[in-house]
């Protein structure tokens, strides 16, 4: 057996030890960023989704006449023609709370009311979320 003076130019086995733990902290570390930015990415699309469709139903509003959109039950209705055939409608519940017209408030003519929308949903780390719309829907003369 040999022994050596000097051991400069050979790699001690906790040489690779250190090596290998930073190469794994570094992997852990960047793996961590990539599923935070994928989770952002997600909630992004949900929520993206879920208001087209409520500007959907906000544009589908519009085109009814003022008369069939003056109860939360017509309002309702229109909400739920609308989002028939989407994929949404079991994720997802939008409804209308109320149908506020300023005639009765104001004690003016009946050309404004507002239509208040609620939606409800949850995302994905199961926490519930919560939006409230105010539509304004104006009587054509």
């Amino acid at each position: 057996m040999r022994v050596r003076k000097s051991e400069k130019g050979e790699v001690a086995l906790n040489d690779y030890m250190i090596a290998i733990v930073l190469f794994m902290l570094g992997a852990t570390m960047v793996s961590y960023m990539y599923l935070q930015i994928y989770k952002l990415s997600a909630k992004v699309k949900i929520d993206e989704a879920i208001i087209g469709y409520v500007t959907e139903i906000c544009e589908q509003i519009d085109m009814e006449n003022y008369e069939n959109v003056s109860t939360v039950e017509q309002v309702n209705n229109v909400i739920n023609k609308t989002l028939k055939n989407t994929p949404i409608k079991d994720l997802v519940e939008i409804k209308c709370t109320e149908v506020e017209k300023f005639s009765e408030k104001y004690n003016v003519n009946d050309y404004v009311e507002r239509i208040h929308l609620t939606i409800k949903y949850t995302s994905l780390n199961q926490n519930a979320r919560n939006y409230t719309i105010n539509k304004l829907k104006v009587k054509e003369i």
